[in-house]
């Protein structure tokens, strides 16, 4: 999938340059801003196993931020930044994106529902696909998402065609 192969070129190229954000310093004065803070999402109940994940937002087909973050007694607070690595402090209802360290599936919010809670069995293309995928609404400056209202992607694309 397209989204797929993009955020595995922006997660290489952080991993690679080893950044850990959680501010920018947009004056150059040493300070970090309220305004420039990175928005976070924190996942909680992740399934063991696993010790990385990667939280990423979408506005399809464009990416908007992403953040990595090292898992903790089944939980990560991932913040959030632009492609150009700058804190992202947007808000808004956007695709929600994560994946794991330890394999190459990707999890999108969907509130938990299951696929043909959201989904007609004639949707076919990616675009068609996230039109009906549900939106997660981010307003405050840390979000907290239960690992369970992610559904695995190839579940929605097995669903649609089986």
């Amino acid at each position: 999938m397209k989204i797929r192969k993009m955020w595995l070129g922006l997660l290489a190229a952080l991993l690679a340059l080893g950044l850990s954000v959680t501010g920018c310093d947009d004056d150059g004065d040493g300070n970090t801003t309220a305004d420039s803070v990175a928005k976070s999402i924190k996942i909680t109940d992740i399934p063991g196993g696993k010790t990385e994940a990667y939280v990423f937002i979408v506005s399809y087909p464009d990416p908007v931020a992403m953040g990595m973050g090292t898992i903790s007694s089944n939980s990560v607070t991932v913040d959030l930044l632009k492609q150009d690595t700058t804190a992202w402090t947007g808000s808004g209802s956007y695709h929600l994106g994560l994946m794991f360290d330890s394999e190459i599936t990707e999890y999108f919010y969907t509130n938990g529902q299951a696929p043909g809670d959201f989904l007609d069995g004639d949707e076919t293309t990616e675009a068609q696909v996230f039109a009906k995928i549900q939106k997660y609404n981010i307003s405050s400056a840390l979000s907290t998402i239960s690992f369970d209202k992610f559904l695995d992607v190839d579940d929605i694309y097995d669903f649609l065609n089986p």
